[in-house]
């Protein structure tokens, strides 16, 4: 009775989110769960009954339409991040065409990200709420809108004269909201086609589609730009693909229901909690006390800040390398080249070098995301280092440590989605996603390029502008993403310790969801028909903690 006890105290102190959840898992969801059981006794004694069912329910989902939406995904994301890094790609070009400095020609990804993360945490609230089959209020349709919005403002700012600057920052603005509609609902809907190995791999596939199509990105701007002696040209590449993107998600894209894999309790928790959902601050309030999410957020905003500063001002600081040693202007912009697919090559091996390497640790220690996580960006602190040494007197050396400190930073691009989706329930999967993605830019990539183009401009203040300075000055401004990785690593390394704790809790939340509504479902057809009482939500988690 000691275990039931505790388990009814856990279930009480739960915030109104997670009680609700069972509740309604209990309400709406009887007849699914009394046909994974033939009585309350029955599911007593039988611990196993509820994975089984998400296995069969698993098998269910995982169809040949699942891998459709799941390629499809990964297909978006990889257009999505080609655009942000083409504009990097052709950098030097924009400087050169709208006369700004180092500072200004910062604020284009600043601008981007500013605008994406802050409405990322609306359209988490709407991803939540969304029901399947509406166009205007599903995630389907919130995602068909964002890919619309991005790729159509992408290619208008293309056409933006080089006398408004400040038209160019707005547009970036704008693409920043389009994407954020996007990359708040794709992984919660990978949540809900796959679980357990099945969707750590999905997860693997989408997340490779981030260095992947950043490097792509770079290799497109940079031959396109050269082939047009333009910058214009190299954003009207990603545009009509993107909306050829928009017929194949309207005609070929299924959108699962919320919590599908995780069976039928979940699906139908989460689906009245669609058509009655909690308040939004109720939401944050049960996020705020989810150790494991607010860490990973700490931690994949050092991965964001560096990463943030790698893809903007590495090709930057590469030409000038190349430069300050007399080398030619064609020698100078095939380095961005070479980083595109450095880039490619390190977010392949890294993210499923990450994801596997974690994959055999769980047999040894229920730690092995977060600790993984941690050590890759511990590891990459010296090959960063060795980076900004070295790059200059020996190129070739730089791009193997590029290679190596790129390499480090993406082991853990996968893990932490698959963390955070581990330990949130299916009905705040978006609400989390859109808050993890608002601070993690807020405090990374929405701060890091523009504070690095201030670092600089402030290094180089009051000499000469050669190549040589302007190529000192970005390496000391960089200097200060070896401290942000430091920062990150501890805080995965805290979030090591509590990470297995809040797996159990949010597994003992849908197992009492899916115990629950079978008891209910007994219970009510012993009570011939009669619906239950004022206290019903109450007794029914009662229930559940003296089954388990």
């Amino acid at each position: 009775m000691a275990s039931s006890s505790s388990l009814l105290d856990d279930s009480r102190a739960q915030s109104g989110s997670h009680r609700r959840y069972v509740a309604l898992a209990s309400q709406t969801q009887s007849d699914a769960a009394a046909n994974a059981s033939s009585s309350s006794s029955t599911l007593a004694s039988d611990e196993d009954e509820a994975p089984l069912v998400t296995e069969r329910h698993q098998r269910r989902c995982s169809g040949g339409s699942a891998y459709v939406s799941a390629g499809l995904l990964c297909l978006v994301n990889l257009l999505n991040y080609a655009d942000r890094s083409t504009v990097a790609a052709v950098l030097h070009r924009i400087k050169s065409s709208f006369k700004v400095d180092f500072k200004d020609s910062g604020l284009l990804q600043t601008c981007f990200i500013l605008s994406y993360m802050m409405l990322c945490p609306i359209f988490g609230y709407l991803g939540d709420r969304g029901q399947p089959g509406r166009l205007l209020f599903s995630r389907k349709g919130i995602m068909l809108l964002g890919v619309c919005l991005w790729s159509g403002i992408t290619l208008a700012s293309s056409f933006v004269p080089n006398s408004m600057f400040g038209l160019l920052l707005v547009s970036r603005s704008l693409v920043g909201v389009g994407e954020a509609s996007y990359a708040t609902v794709s992984a919660p809907i990978i949540a809900d086609l796959f679980a357990h190995d099945a969707r750590t791999w999905a997860l693997i596939l989408f997340n490779l589609q981030v260095p992947f199509g950043t490097g792509v990105g770079f290799v497109i701007g940079q031959l396109v730009s050269d082939a047009t002696d333009s910058w214009n040209w190299a954003l009207r590449v990603t545009s009509p693909l993107g909306l050829l993107c928009v017929i194949l998600l309207a005609v070929c894209f299924r959108e699962p229901r919320r919590g599908q894999s995780e069976g039928p309790a979940a699906t139908a928790a989460a689906a009245a909690a669609a058509i009655n959902p909690s308040r939004w601050l109720d939401d944050l309030r049960a996020l705020s006390k989810i150790s494991t999410f607010v860490l990973t957020t700490l931690g994949l905003s050092s991965v964001s800040f560096v990463t943030g500063a790698l893809a903007l001002w590495t090709p930057e600081m590469l030409r000038l390398s190349v430069l300050s040693r007399g080398g030619s202007q064609s020698e100078a912009g095939s380095t961005t080249l070479v980083f595109g697919v450095l880039t490619c090559l390190a977010g392949i091996f890294g993210v499923i070098g990450g994801t596997e390497l974690a994959r055999r640790l769980r047999r040894r220690t229920a730690r092995a995301d977060p600790l993984v996580c941690a050590g890759g960006l511990m590891l990459s602190v010296p090959f960063l280092m060795a980076t900004l040494l070295t790059v200059r007197s020996y190129l070739v050396l730089g791009y193997a440590f590029i290679f190596l400190t790129e390499l480090a930073l993406f082991t853990n691009w996968a893990l932490v989605t698959d963390m955070c989706m581990r330990v949130c329930l299916p009905s705040l999967r978006a609400t989390a996603t859109g808050l993890s993605l608002l601070s993690s830019h807020l405090l990374g990539d929405a701060t890091s390029p523009y504070l690095l183009g201030l670092l600089t401009d402030w290094f180089r203040a009051g000499g000469s502008d050669s190549y040589y300075r302007q190529f000192i000055a970005l390496r000391r401004a960089m200097y200060l993403g070896l401290f942000v990785l430091v920062a990150g690593s501890a805080a995965f390394m805290a979030c090591a310790i509590r990470y297995p704790e809040d797996c159990r809790r949010v597994a003992k939340i849908e197992e009492a969801a899916l115990i629950a509504a079978a008891n209910n479902r007994c219970l009510d057809d012993e009570d011939d028909g009669e619906t239950g009482n004022e206290g019903e939500s109450e007794r029914l988690v009662a229930a559940a903690a003296t089954v388990a």
